[in-house]
């Protein structure tokens, strides 16, 4: 029953009351009705009696409303049967005292009185607010059914989702906010007003660039977000829980309180979670900064931020949404930190800085100075100090990088590639070393099982064995249990003779050349076994196998070949550790582990090792079966092993591999294979893909210390057996050694050295984790992609540095020439039409169209200095022959009007030869792209010159114009072998210096 219907009720109720009392109000010495009312006294007394008869029954009204509002639904059915028992006791005592008869003449005026206090009283105490929702009741679900729809929807209302609360989303609003309301716009608003103020309208012509440039800019940025909008979808986190009895795939913020989800090796866990069944290994480096393995077990806690290493288990979400940690700690790998911007973006954005701080100063003085110094009149000096900003402002070089980054974007969208950042896409272009791991990169994320060798255990001499005992060797149908023995004798009549003996055949083989390398203390048997030890430990490997996760690659080619078994169940198992390199089960008494030869054998591997590195160094991926001799834990292990057999697998090159490292080796990029399997069999396969300098490599397992991982960086090329700590270290190293380094994962493992790289890849295929860390995502898993990701890097980062040079021309100029007349008081010459005519022409539409041209040179030296060694040239030769025209203008007493044109068409001139060497080498599009720029500017001189203030030149001027123009080549020319001199000695001075101080160092 609903909180009103309970009031309705009540109303309802104390209404009936006040009408039996006050129907009651005739005294006992029976007067009439006349004359009650002929008698104020004896009214009033009736009228109070009736009053405080109300007003005791609505005293309890209220106070039972305000304890059933406060119980809310637990009693109310109570407090509405007090309230009835107790009007029907007082209407019944009133029964006893007052006649029936005389209930129809009660006084009208008095009921209608008391109803109207009655309604304003109970309007007063009705609560105005919505009624609360019943509080949130914790659930503990049945692991096979989870949460109801009814539950999950439960939760829904209470705002008990999963939902990142420190996500940023930009709207169309955020991004037309960012794009309209800058710094510069608001100096161009102000610019604008005050041209308007002084009526030089016709200066107005760079609005519609500045109009322009703000909706381009907000299309562009608008454009890029709903690609990746639609492409995040696909490659966002998705969970596994239990709902209504059935496995659904969800997205991190669909998930609910007290869900039942599924975590599997590679998920990241999105909420904070409590173990409910299973056992899993759990990477909590995100949290804690350590790259340890923790193992979790049933009544565990899961940390939202870490990630499932192996094993398999159910959880129940115990706090979700603003009380976790993963708002924070899922953005952490992503997001963009201070001082991580890119070269590029850094650069600009100093200039922008720089300039926008010196435009307000140098404005005001050049607008004192017109107009209180050299009288002219406001207009003239508003429109000069108009112009001399205009032309210090680079109105359209941030916007340009910033649409040609959203370009890239979207380019890259459409390539199948998911950009978390766009200052990556520099980075990649400037990249010189890129680390790859052999498998799901080289290689095909499958693996296959190609081949089982039993082993005989080496029989020790007395000095290697002092101290270990000596090992039993034998292989026999004694290992599997007698209960079993019938299935297994069954299970080998079956074996094929022929398949049994041609694998022990060719182990016989690869026995007989170890022996010749075996070391002279031990005593290595010939590899030669029956069909039945084959039988066996193919029987003892599908048991173990069976007991097992299908958590990785490995263990899913394992199940997929070791399809035979006895229908043992472990007592125990141990999924695979990154760190510890084995997976374990317990049979009774038996201790079976699988795992990496040097992890597995440790001191005894040298015994095998010329065996194993005879199949290693085909590529193979070599596994050890054996026994373990103490009790299994988990942990490292501690205690021999006695080999069972070997396991041989492989993984299938890429199709397009040795393409893809044959370009990188073009372009100057060093690759190194940073592994955790077999360095040998890494080695190998790296030849196998082409990748240059691959016979140089290590074992990572001798890296003991940072040192050697520093040395070791620059000397080899393919890394074994290297754990996730060592992949951060080598990427640390490479960097120190100078390098820009880009490092391609698929796995939890290499997360933390994605985290550390300067550009990170990941593959989609691969586990959440690496997807989050990594600042690019290959959507199709496709590493062949990466040539074009590096290409359109190089493209976007070398046009955006090309263009940049154009829009720094104007600055340098427009910089000088406004010191220059505040120094030596003479009038800006320039007018605000005009510098919008030239930067049409020379700047803005030839940046604009060769930003989008296919450049794939590789990105040499710093951005802001590239840029500035460009275009200073240019910037110094039209500061000269400008201030040089005024001069002699001044001195030959050429009017302002000719001074005006003629400045201007000596700025186009140099616009035109600088746009020619930016554009060099000169294709045919180039060639079009230059005459239309040149047709463009005499067009609007001849036929539009009155917009642009180009008026006709007297003699005097046109003689002075050509004698400058002629002189603009060879400055330019002179000036820029007399810059890069310059620029050679201060990079020769600064090289001397950082040796001397190298040596004074060391």
């Amino acid at each position: 029953m609903k909180i009103a219907d309970i009031m309705n009720k009540r109303k309802k109720k104390k209404e009936e009351q006040e009408n039996e009392l006050l129907s009651q109000g005739k005294p006992e010495n029976g007067q009439t009705a006349e004359q009650i009312l002929q008698n104020p006294n004896d009214l009033k007394t009736v009228q109070e009696a009736a009053t405080e008869s109300a007003a005791a029954a609505e005293g309890t009204a209220v106070t039972e409303n305000t304890a059933a509002i406060e119980r809310i639904a637990a009693t109310e059915s109570t407090a509405v049967t007090e309230s009835t028992a107790a009007i029907e006791s007082a209407a019944a005592t009133e029964e006893k005292s007052v006649p029936e008869d005389n209930v129809v003449w009660e006084a009208d005026a008095v009921q209608n009185e008391k109803k109207d206090q009655e309604k304003e009283e109970v309007k007063e105490a009705e609560p105005e607010a919505p009624v609360p929702l019943m509080p949130l009741e914790r659930l503990k679900p049945d692991l096979s059914i989870g949460l109801t729809k009814e539950q999950v929807e439960d939760r829904i209302a209470h705002a008990a989702v999963n939902v990142l609360v420190d996500t940023e989303v930009k709207t169309l609003k955020d991004i037309v906010k960012e794009n309209l309301f800058t710094y510069f716009n608001l100096i161009f608003l102000i610019i604008a007003i005050l041209l308007c103020v002084v009526g030089s309208f016709r200066d107005l012509t760079f609005l519609p660039i500045i109009i322009a440039n703000i909706l381009i800019g907000t299309f562009q940025e608008w454009k890029s977000k709903q690609t990746l909008d639609k492409l995040s979808i696909l490659s966002s986190p998705k969970t596994k829980a239990i709902r209504d009895g059935s496995v659904q795939t969800l997205q991190s913020d669909e998930l609910v309180l007290d869900e039942i989800v599924i975590f599997e090796p590679g998920n990241q866990i999105p909420a904070d979670a409590v173990v409910e069944s299973g056992e899993v290994q759990v990477n909590e480096s995100l949290i804690t900064g350590e790259a340890d393995e923790i193992v979790k077990k049933p009544g565990d806690s899961l940390l939202s931020g870490s990630f499932i290493v192996s094993g398999q288990c159910k959880a129940r979400l115990d706090k979700v949404g603003a009380d976790s940690y993963v708002s924070k700690l899922t953005l952490e790998a992503k997001e963009q930190k201070q001082g991580e911007e890119s070269e590029m973006i850094r650069s600009l954005d100093g200039l922008v800085k720089l300039i926008g701080i010196l435009i307000i100063p140098i404005g005001i003085l050049l607008f004192s100075q017109q107009y209180f110094i050299n009288d002219e009149t406001f207009r003239n000096s508003v429109t000069a100090t108009v112009a001399a900003v205009i032309g210090m402002i680079p109105e359209g070089l941030y916007l340009l990088a910033s649409v040609a980054m959203a370009v890239s974007v979207m380019r890259l969208a459409m390539n199948k590639v998911l950009v978390h950042n766009m200052k990556s896409i520099e980075t990649l272009a400037r990249v010189d070393v890129l680390c790859v791991d052999k498998t799901g990169t080289i290689t095909e994320n499958v693996m296959t099982v190609q081949q089982v060798i039993p082993l005989h255990a080496a029989v020790k001499t007395e000095m290697q064995s002092s101290g270990q005992g000596t090992f039993s060797t034998d292989i026999s149908a004694s290992d599997v249990s007698a209960e079993n023995g019938a299935a297994l004798e069954a299970e080998v009549s079956k074996a094929g003779a022929p398949q049994a003996e041609s694998a022990a055949g060719a182990s016989a083989s690869a026995s007989s050349e170890h022996i010749g390398n075996a070391a002279p203390s031990v005593s290595l048997p010939q590899q030669d076994f029956t069909p039945e030890e084959l039988a066996v430990l193919e029987m003892q490997l599908g048991d173990f196998v069976a007991g097992m996760n299908t958590d990785n690659v490995t263990m899913q080619a394992m199940q997929n070949f070791f399809k035979k078994n006895t229908g043992r169940k472990p007592d125990q198992i141990f999924t695979f550790s990154s760190a510890t390199k084995y997976s374990g089960a317990v049979f009774g008494e038996k201790n079976y582990v699988l795992g990496a030869p040097e992890f597995l054998l440790r001191e005894d591997y040298s015994i095998y090792q010329s065996l194993l590195e005879q199949y290693s160094s085909k590529g193979y991926r070599v596994l050890i079966f054996g026994e373990y001799q103490g009790a299994l834990d988990g942990k490292v292990l501690q205690a021999p092993v006695l080999p069972k057999g070997m396991v041989l697998l492989a993984n299938p090159i890429r199709e397009k591999a040795p393409d893809t490292f044959r370009y990188f080796k073009e372009q100057g990029v060093t690759v190194k294979v940073i592994s955790g399997d077999n360095p040998v069999t890494v080695s190998h396969v790296a030849m196998e893909a082409g990748i240059d300098g691959a016979e140089k490599y290590i074992d990572a397992v001798t890296l003991k210390t940072e040192e050697d991982v520093l040395e070791a960086a620059d000397q080899y090329t393919v890394f074994g057996r290297v754990t996730p700590e060592q992949k951060r270290q080598l990427v640390r190293a490479l960097k120190h050694h100078g390098h820009t380094v880009a490092m391609t994962g698929d796995g939890v493992n290499d997360v933390l050295a994605l985290k550390d790289a300067d550009c990170s890849i990941a593959m989609a295929s691969g586990s959440d984790a690496a997807a989050h860390a990594a600042q690019m995502v290959l959507l199709e898993s496709d590493f062949s992609k990466m040539p074009s990701v590096v290409a359109e890097g190089r493209r976007v980062v070398n046009n955006i540095e090309r263009t940049a040079s154009l829009f720094l021309v104007k600055n340098i100029f427009s910089l000088l020439m406004s010191i220059f007349s505040i120094v030596f008081m003479v009038n800006y010459p320039l007018e605000p039409s005009q510098i919008s005519l030239i930067s049409m022409f020379t700047i803005g539409i030839p940046a604009f169209m060769m930003s989008l041209e296919q450049n794939r040179n590789r990105i040499k030296g710093h951005f802001l200095s590239n840029v500035f060694f460009r275009a200073l040239p240019a910037g110094l030769t039209d500061f000269a022959v400008i201030s040089g025209l005024v001069v002699f203008c001044q001195v030959f007493e050429v009017s302002d009007t000719d001074v005006s044109t003629s400045c201007t068409i000596l700025l186009a001139i140099v616009g035109i030869m600088i746009l020619y060497r930016i554009a060099s080498p000169m294709t045919k599009y180039h060639w079009v792209l230059w005459f239309t720029m040149i047709f463009g500017l005499l067009f609007c001189m001849i036929f539009m010159n009155q917009i642009f203030a180009i008026t006709t030149l007297s003699k005097k001027c046109a003689m002075l114009l050509i004698i400058f123009a002629i002189i603009t080549e060879p400055g330019m020319r002179y000036l820029s072998l007399l810059i890069q001199k310059i620029w050679d000695m201060g990079r020769w001075i600064k090289k001397k210096w950082s040796g001397r101080k190298m040596a004074r160092a060391l």
